[in-house]
């Protein structure tokens, strides 16, 4: 969207009067009714969760700060109700989207930068975390940041206004040891105490990260085995020795302590982006 156009000044109207079956997309690519309809309910399908899949009565796509103003301006003036999303992978209803109002839609704005002499990156807020990562993971930089790829830059519950540039500090980062374990349920006792401890000496070795999931799979057939133990594990520090070394901070979670080895794992010592990547959840888990 190069400004605010007339197009836009109808659409955003339209969104806010609240009418039945006024959905539009304010985006300088659609040039017709059929494309408008096409980018909505593509618009719609993007959201992570199924509570954020909303019917907005108008979606706009801003492409720079000056046209976040004016959006904001407009609906400001018509007391429009609006929502604001970034990557999309809220969870809760309304976070991220509206029914009956407009959505600014920030995907438009996700460019990525790094100056290296200051070590800064600047990132707009449209961008998800895997984009950013693509990014600096070839020039040996990473920035503090979203465990899963698809998580956007930008996200803040409507709380905090539209922020449209953000500038991060940024480090030297190798590669790291990473991936996904997964283990059956009779686990459970043997991964909360691992887990326990994980926890209690995480003071003594910061690099160590884990995710704990329990996943239900009902489509499996035996009902003992639809309780799932997915461990995210993650650790920043170099570290040396084979793959197969886990590192001190998940000594109670190796194949020979009383958990055992895992059923099926992704471990290994990867890039920022390939690790993040790994961790998004298809369409049917959502």
């Amino acid at each position: 969207m190069k400004s605010l156009t007339d197009l836009a000044v109808v659409a955003l109207t339209l969104g806010c009067g609240h009418l039945a079956g006024a959905a539009a997309v304010v985006d300088a690519a659609a040039s017709s009714a059929t494309e408008c309809q096409n980018l909505y309910q593509k618009f719609i399908a993007s959201y992570f969760s199924v509570n954020e899949r909303l019917t907005p009565s108008c979606v706009v796509s801003p492409s720079n700060t000056k046209d976040v103003a004016e959006i904001v301006g407009l609906l400001s003036k018509n007391s429009c109700q609006f929502a604001v999303k970034s990557g999309g992978h809220g969870i809760m209803t309304g976070s991220s989207n509206i029914i009956e109002g407009v959505t600014i839609d920030l995907r438009g704005m996700r460019s990525v930068s790094l100056n290296q002499e200051n070590k800064t990156a600047t990132v707009q807020p449209g961008a998800k975390w895997l984009e950013v990562y693509n990014y600096l993971s070839p020039l040996g930089y990473a920035i503090p940041g979203g465990r899963a790829g698809l998580v956007g830059v930008g996200g803040s519950q409507n709380n905090l206004g539209i922020i449209t540039k953000f500038d991060f500090v940024a480090f030297r980062q190798s590669d790291l040891w990473g991936g996904t374990a997964t283990y059956g349920s009779k686990t459970v006792p043997e991964q909360i105490k691992a887990f326990v401890e994980f926890t209690k000496n995480l003071k003594n070795d910061p690099y160590g990260s884990l995710i704990f999931v329990w996943s239900y799979f009902p489509s499996i057939p035996k009902a003992s085995d639809r309780i799932v133990i997915l461990n995210l594990y993650e650790y920043t520090a170099n570290i040396t020795g084979p793959v197969t070394t886990y590192p001190p901070p998940f000594k109670g979670f190796t194949p020979d302590s009383p958990i055992g080895p895992p059923i099926v794992d992704t471990l290994r010592v990867d890039n920022l982006s390939s690790l993040t990547g790994e961790l998004n959840s298809p369409p049917e888990l959502r």
